[in-house]
């Protein structure tokens, strides 16, 4: 069953009024309201954001008309710079740029906050919406009138865009060539910037009816932007939602899925009725936010006369199912305006895989910027009943079982640091078991990542050497998180959270090759892995911070 209110009436195997949340089986019942202890802000909140620190560590943040405060402990602290703010009804907008938190609004100034209370950013615009991307934040429709930049632009520009200097935020961002920050308008659509989303190593810019895709291209553009055909737009940041891969998004005439070439419409079973009950005079209030572990994106929305978000339409994209809750008051989207935890290693990642999905299912998705396709070998699927994080988790059985890929160009001849890492389960002890194998001959450079007899954590250079990374060994039945990188020609390992013993010097190139194999689960149909696996990343250009002092994720490898 599916709701679909759209359809004829007389359509068989659907709803047309359900009040309910979508899943991957049917539909559930809303969730229950949970007291987090916080007091109620002072005044109404105008914006909010929940980020992670580098070091996994936590920050939790809320803005009103002239405060901004961090909750700790069921108590809200005021982190207002010296002066306190005044923001009129304009809504703040929160990024995270390493360990640096910053906020902005159309009526404030770039502000920014490592710890403590916020400040400004000197010889920053004031913008009211903004993003990370590579190694840039970047502002759109801004507001540099108090710049006083020698030759211009110093005015008030909705169509306007500004980046950071490479890497640092807090810096001048007066345009340079040198240190990259720079600024342009997009003038080919009509209409001011309202959502500036990252997808991948893009940033993409909504209007109304427009996007644009801006594309890294160094100095003196630094950015390339291109405008989408079609005059499809959004109401505004909020009702842009990142699932990692694609953006999520309310238009003006539907439900859209936009993956950086053009934007798809999801939303044909429900378009009429929702529009239908929107106040389209208050739509610029939409607020939604992505449930990675339920796999459903969450809109509030003002309906009928209402002024203020009362409902919620739902999306499940693992299902294509829709749900839709019409008293949505006591949940409300606080932090209404989310950052998700972000990876700041992310650019470098070439391959992720999370294995969320249905019970048996053969779709492995790889959510990397560049995703490649991996296809199942014998028995090997999904299963729901073992996982670290997520839906689900790849279970493999040890015969033959396996899913496999063609080594794409983008981490092809890996020459410098890597970082290959995940979370085992492993059930059967006293033999080799593969993680994965990427390549399959010496010639090509193919090396491999694996459990021996002694139960340690092992790495292997197909063809030649290896290394037995040794103390601490892996225990059955466990989910444990490994990790293995190459820091300066040498690999190095890592169980939980202890730095293996051992070490291994090499400087060899691998996956020099297109013609190889990606194999996750066995060395062609040997050595499988019996038990399951989960949420593998493999990054090349970094070693992640090397293995001493690692600390196991407590979330999801974040897919941006």
């Amino acid at each position: 069953m599916k709701f679909l209110p759209d359809a004829p009436r007389d359509t068989p195997e659907v709803l047309t009024e359900v009040e309910a949340v979508p899943t991957v089986r049917g539909y559930a019942g809303s969730p229950t309201v949970i007291n987090g202890g916080y007091a109620a802000l002072s005044a109404a909140c105008s914006g909010a954001a929940l980020i992670f620190k580098l070091d996994g560590s936590m920050r939790i943040f809320a803005g009103t008309q002239s405060k901004l405060y961090e909750g700790s402990g069921g108590t809200w602290t005021d982190r207002s710079r010296a002066g306190s703010y005044t923001t009129g009804d304009i809504r703040w907008c929160f990024a995270q740029f390493g360990d640096t938190t910053l906020a902005i609004n159309k009526a404030t100034v770039l502000q920014s906050s490592t710890s403590g209370a916020f400040a400004d950013v000197a010889n920053a615009p004031k913008a009211a919406v903004m993003e990370t991307v590579g190694g840039f934040v970047m502002l759109a429709n801004t507001d540099d009138s108090g710049l006083s930049i020698t030759g211009g632009p110093n005015a008030e520009q909705g169509n306007r865009w500004w980046c950071s200097q490479l890497f640092n935020a807090t810096g001048t961002w007066a345009p340079s060539a040198a240190t990259q920050a720079t600024t342009g308008l997009l003038v080919s659509s009509p209409g001011k910037i309202v959502a500036l989303k990252r997808l991948g190593d893009q940033i993409v810019a909504y209007k109304n009816r427009a996007i644009h895709v801006g594309q890294y291209v160094g100095p003196p553009d630094v950015f390339d932007w291109q405008l989408v055909p079609g005059e499809i737009g959004t109401w505004s940041n909020e009702s842009v939602v990142s699932t990692g891969t694609s953006h999520l998004f309310i238009g003006y005439e539907n439900v859209y899925r936009f993956d950086g070439s053009r934007p798809v419409p999801i939303g044909d079973g429900v378009r009429e009725w929702f529009f239908a009950r929107l106040n389209k005079s208050y739509a610029y209030l939409i607020a939604g936010i992505h449930d990675r572990n339920t796999s459903t994106v969450w809109w509030w929305y003002p309906s009928g006369s209402n002024t203020t978000l009362d409902s919620v339409l739902i999306y499940n994209y693992a299902s294509d199912k829709w749900g839709h809750i019409s008293d949505g008051v006591g949940l409300e989207p606080i932090p209404s305006a989310v950052t998700t935890e972000t990876d700041p290693y992310y650019a470098y990642v070439k391959m992720l895989l999370h294995f969320n999905g249905t019970n048996g299912s053969t779709v492995f998705t790889d959510s990397s910027a560049s995703p490649m396709t991996f296809t199942a070998v014998d028995n090997a699927a999904l299963t729901t009943s073992v996982k670290k994080f997520g839906s689900a988790s790849l279970a493999l059985d040890g015969t033959l079982d396996e899913i496999t890929s063609t080594v794409p160009a983008k981490f092809q001849n890996i020459s410098g640091d890597f970082c290959f890492d995940g979370w085992l389960n492993l059930t059967s002890l006293g033999a080799i078991r593969t993680i994965a194998v990427f390549g399959s001959t010496s010639a090509n450079g193919a090396f491999s990542v694996r459990v021996n007899a002694s139960n340690n954590l092992e790495f292997l250079e197909i063809g030649g050497a290896g290394v037995s990374f040794g103390s601490p060994t892996v225990s059955a039945g466990t989910q444990t998180y490994f990790k293995v990188c190459r820091t300066a020609g040498v690999i190095s390992a890592s169980l939980g959270p202890v730095q293996c013993a051992n070490t291994y010097p090499i400087t060899s190139t691998f996956c020099k090759s297109t013609a190889e194999p990606v194999e996750i689960g066995s060395y062609s149909g040997s050595w499988g892995w019996i038990g399951s696996l989960d949420d593998l990343r493999l990054s090349v250009g970094t070693d992640r911070g090397g293995t001493a002092s690692v600390t196991p994720p407590t979330t999801q490898a974040p897919d941006s």
